[in-house]
């Protein structure tokens, strides 16, 4: 990986070169991802690649349904900087920002993967004798409220992940399956929802999943994947000589990506207060519930990256040298240095690697579910 860099001087140099194209290499690349692992010895893979969270009620499971399956995936890297030789923004002082944008591959290609995966936990699932009950076999008021709440797919979001810097996604939810979010979903903050608990309610989704999941009837799991595709650097600040602005490119599927479940309950005796029993449901919440997470981020071995491009704009670069002439000429200031990078991955290659580090991952993940029988 080569970073760039912007020099800053107090003598009121604002530039002092920077790369027109990066050359790219990995100098610490991460573990390959072996697929024969989930395939041979599942338990390894647990061990490898799960956090778990009271998962104990998981193995009483007979019959499951899945109510969320979402594929996230990065579309664009987003990162800044800035340096400043002096104080304010006198001579000297400069930033940077750098764009990289994935390329070659499109919304179609999105869904097929995210359908893709969805097919193999449910397979993973039955083959563990689990009864998969579909979603239209739900009780239908589950069904109407969560698809009540539902937002069109794919939604797009914006995160930030750290000083400087910011993600773009597409989230795409399985062909049949709405996508919605619950009070205490993580997403929901990114979607433009907040976090509110003003819709907490008898009405609420929270509510309607439990009621999937009472008393004999099936254990409801929420599925998220995250397909990342840079990783961001960035480094400069205030009194700083320099500022970057660096990415390493190799798709991923972050340790974001998550199972969560909710298990049936056995219904409760209590006592009235005029005398004789009344029975009850316990209450149920996701966030309580049996969760397991990835511990690393899983880099396929073969990604089908093909290279990273500079496509910056002539319009940006016309505005760059104009920024440097006003502070070689006035001593304004170094003006900012704009660019943009595109990650251009093979789409077949791409699928490949995203569909076999996820259907190993969603195998695994299976195997904790139910006894095996």
């Amino acid at each position: 990986m080569k970073r760039r860099h912007l020099l800053v001087s107090t003598a009121a140099l604002p530039w002092l070169g920077l790369p027109t194209a990066p050359t790219w290499a990995q100098t610490a690349p991460a573990t390959a991802f072996d697929a024969a692992l989930a395939n041979t010895n599942p338990a390894q893979a647990a061990q490898a690649w799960l956090n778990t969270e009271q998962v104990d009620g998981l193995r009483e499971l007979r019959q499951v349904g899945i109510a969320q399956f979402r594929v996230m995936f990065a579309t664009q890297g987003v990162g800044s900087a800035s340096a400043s030789g002096g104080i304010g923004s006198g001579s000297g002082s400069a930033s940077m920002h750098g764009r990289y944008v994935l390329a070659g591959v499109d919304e179609a290609l999105m869904q097929s993967i995210t359908d893709s995966a969805y097919e193999r936990f449910g397979q993973s699932l039955q083959a563990r004798g689990l009864t998969v009950v579909p979603f239209e076999g739900l009780p239908a008021a589950a069904r109407e409220r969560m698809a009540g709440v539902a937002v069109p797919a794919p939604a797009e979001l914006k995160r930030g992940q750290g000083r400087g810097q910011s993600k773009e996604y597409k989230l795409f939810s399985a062909k049949g399956l709405p996508l919605y979010f619950g009070v205490s979903d993580p997403l929901r903050q990114h979607m433009g929802f907040g976090v509110s608990l003003s819709g907490i309610g008898w009405d609420s989704v929270e509510y309607a999943e439990a009621g999937v999941a009472g008393p004999e009837q099936v254990g409801l799991l929420k599925v998220t994947l995250v397909m990342d595709f840079v990783q961001m650097e960035t480094s400069g600040g205030f009194f700083s000589s320099t500022a970057s602005v660096g990415a390493e490119p190799g798709i991923r599927l972050t340790e974001e990506s998550s199972l969560r479940a909710m298990v049936p309950k056995g219904l409760e005796e209590k006592p009235k207060p005029g005398g004789g029993t009344v029975w009850t449901t316990p209450t149920f919440s996701f966030d309580k519930m049996p969760v397991m997470t990835l511990k690393h981020t899983l880099q396929p071995a073969n990604s089908g990256l093909i290279g990273v491009t500079d496509t910056t704009h002539t319009g940006v670069a016309a505005f760059q040298t104009a920024m440097q002439v006003v502070g070689l000429l006035g001593g304004l200031g170094g003006g900012r240095k704009d660019k943009r990078y595109e990650v251009a991955v093979d789409p077949v290659q791409y699928q490949a690697a995203a569909s076999s580090t996820m259907g190993a991952v969603l195998d695994t993940w299976a195997a904790q579910i139910g006894a095996a029988r």
